[in-house]
């Protein structure tokens, strides 16, 4: 006990001194915490109800929508904003959520949990519930296989987690398939005008992850995420609990249908990504025993997060900010889905690549080769430029994807945007950036933004 003491007083003094530097989150103090008390987590007092939520893509934005939704209907929710979704950052934010003396000061809880985290954190931290809002394929770094990743989370969630699961994801939707756990399951119908069916580079369920027989898709929406079903083994999706059957954009509607009744909710961002993000949340918040009424009348305001997906109309110009998780094919294959079929033309700006002086960088670029970027071979893609150490290597990738050479212009200071950009080729401009890019694309977007207000009615 003595160690979980000192380890107490290391993190909170250390989250203290976070806080007066202004640092806007961090890991650290959990992981001095964690090297002093392996067991750290375990000791800590947590909040009566505890969510995690996890999956490839898609866990931000559900955690956010889930704390502003409870907030707003009353609750007092704690998150892992200030440290991360590693076990580090979840032992920082438990810490944060407690007094000196050990005693929790909030009773619910919101954790986004990185899927390798599971055995650091579900082992110490009992869930009552976890959504997985999808398995693909991430970094080939760190993530391997799905069917792993799968694997790691169904051997450490407890047995008696409620799971929130995506009956469109074969992979994903059989967490603990074995298992005794209560199992919500949410899908999204094929929508009105909805375009399917182009081929992806991966497809992680061509072989049945049941017995490893041939599959075939009765409906494919992207990737191995749709309607299939095993040759062999029959092996299909499960029937799903709530399913959105459409969507207005101009209304801002989305149309959810829960055991047989239909219900309407406000749509947050009119794409089928984030359509699957709404739902998973809107799910679990039913299932805690909200209603309907309440959920829509508490997302009536809430937007995806401008640090994920921002858009502003500047005089005749759309500007459009968008981030793509490096290292994530699956993520940057989604996006280039969403940048081809958006309405007009339109022109990008890619500032995507790992900057070499960061401790995050890789050098490996095998994701380039195993997203989608054929995508952006569209003509209503009139101009990309590419910024960055990586530029050329993108350039050439996109060469190879059947972008002709012309339609590209790259430089190495994404900060050179305002000077290299003819902003009069398109009316949408796309800002692609890095999640790690955070702080620089607030700046580079602030610059673009002034650019664009200062270029007035000139397209």
């Amino acid at each position: 006990m003595i160690r979980f003491v000192i380890a107490f007083i290391v993190c909170k003094l250390s989250i203290f001194g976070l806080r007066a530097l202004g640092r806007r989150a961090s890991h650290t103090p959990g992981r001095m915490a964690l090297f002093i008390c392996p067991d750290y987590i375990k000791y800590l007092k947590k909040p009566e109800h505890i969510i995690c939520v996890t999956g490839t893509n898609g866990k931000s934005t559900v955690c956010n929508l889930l704390e502003d939704t409870l907030r707003k209907c009353g609750y007092k929710v704690l998150d892992n904003k200030f440290g991360s979704n590693t076990a580090n950052g979840i032992a920082v934010s438990l810490t944060d959520g407690v007094n000196m003396f050990n005693k929790c000061q909030y009773d619910d809880c919101v954790l986004e949990v990185d899927e390798l985290s599971s055995p650091k954190v579900y082992n110490f931290v009992h869930p009552d519930y976890v959504i997985v809002v999808d398995l693909f394929r991430d970094s080939v770094k760190r993530n391997a296989h799905p069917d792993f990743i799968s694997d790691v989370i169904s051997t450490n969630v407890p047995d008696d987690t409620v799971l929130i699961l995506n009956a469109d994801d074969i992979i994903g939707s059989r967490i603990r398939v074995d298992g005794n756990n209560k199992r919500i399951y949410f899908a999204v119908d094929p929508m009105p005008g909805e375009i399917v069916g182009e081929d992806n580079i991966i497809n992680d369920a061509s072989y049945c992850p049941a017995c490893g027989g041939t599959t075939e898709f009765s409906f494919r929406r992207y990737h191995h995420i749709g309607h299939i079903r095993c040759r062999d083994c029959g092996l299909t999706n499960p029937k799903a609990d709530n399913i959105a059957r459409g969507f207005d954009a101009k209304e801002g509607k989305l149309y959810i249908e829960q055991k047989g009744q239909k219900y309407t909710y406000p749509l947050i961002q009119p794409s089928v990504f984030n359509i699957y993000n709404e739902l998973a949340a809107i799910s679990l918040l039913l299932e805690i025993g909200l209603k309907p009424e309440q959920i829509a009348q508490a997302i009536e305001d809430i937007k995806v997060t401008d640090s994920r997906y921002y858009e502003n109309q500047i005089n005749d110009i759309k500007f459009i900010s968008h981030v793509v998780k490096g290292q994530n094919p699956i993520a940057f294959s989604v996006v280039s889905n969403y940048v081809k079929h958006l309405e007009g033309e339109k022109t990008i700006f890619m500032m995507l690549d790992d900057n070499i002086e960061i401790k995050v960088a890789s050098e490996n670029l095998t994701w380039y080769y195993e997203a989608d970027l054929e995508r952006l071979a569209d003509d209503s893609i009139k101009h990309i430029y590419i910024s960055g150490y990586r530029a050329e290597d993108m350039r050439y990738r996109l060469l190879l994807a059947g972008v002709p050479a012309e339609r590209m212009t790259t430089f190495l200071d994404f900060n050179d945007v305002t000077e290299k950009v003819d902003f009069s080729l398109a009316p949408t401009f796309i800002m692609l950036f890095e999640l790690y890019y955070y702080d620089d694309q607030l700046k580079v977007r602030a610059a673009i933004e002034k650019k664009l207000q200062s270029l007035g009615g000139e397209r």
